[in-house]
């Protein structure tokens, strides 16, 4: 029964019923929620998180990338746990955050792990650096902290603009990632997510 609902939840991801992602985003926000703000996170941060995690899992959904070995819950709460110590790496807003791994995990995992989050960074440094300058500039506003009123400040644009080539900026970033042949040899690594 729960992977026949496992099932119905991805269907409506993929296909946009309002009550599924409805019912999703009630489901995952307190947890998200919770991890970011235990680690120094706002909730602009939890915001963007879901939102970039969110756009992650749709667009592997319907490509048909991804293959689950847990509730699509887990796998979505996995990829924003990523997504957010990616961040606190990048932004140095945390200095004892550095790699938290269970007693269940090994060192050589870990080792793995590392070396493919490596290769990850700069698959999407690569793709970064071929965006153009407008859409490189808005992104690395909100990656170095900015909320969405200090960027509006910086740019004078509106805040839907913002949000709207924000969105767009992503999506074109994940989409170029996602073609790189390098992005289909790191997905079918032995070490993908670390689950709790």
């Amino acid at each position: 029964m729960k992977s026949n609902q496992n099932q119905k939840t991805v269907d409506g991801i993929i296909s946009g019923d309002s009550k599924t992602l409805k019912n999703f985003y009630k489901n995952n926000l307190p947890f998200i929620t919770k991890h970011i703000m235990e680690y120094g996170g706002t909730e602009d941060d939890v915001k963007d998180v879901f939102q970039d995690a969110f756009i992650v899992v749709y667009c592997k959904l319907c490509n048909r990338e991804l293959r689950l070995n847990a509730t699509i819950d887990a796998y979505f709460q996995g990829v924003c746990k990523n997504i957010w110590r990616n961040q606190l790496r990048k932004h140095q807003a945390v200095l004892g955050y550095q790699w938290i791994v269970d007693t269940k995990d090994n060192q050589e995992s870990c080792i793995i792990e590392n070396i493919i989050q490596q290769e990850q960074q700069n698959l999407y440094k690569k793709h970064l650096s071929r965006l153009n300058v407008s859409r490189r500039y808005l992104l690395s506003l909100f990656f170095d902290g900015k909320n969405i009123e200090e960027v509006v400040k910086l740019t004078g644009y509106t805040p839907g603009y913002i949000r709207k080539k924000k969105c767009e900026s992503k999506k074109m970033l994940i989409q170029r990632i996602a073609q790189d042949p390098l992005f289909s040899e790191l997905q079918q690594s032995p070490s993908k997510v670390i689950w709790n």
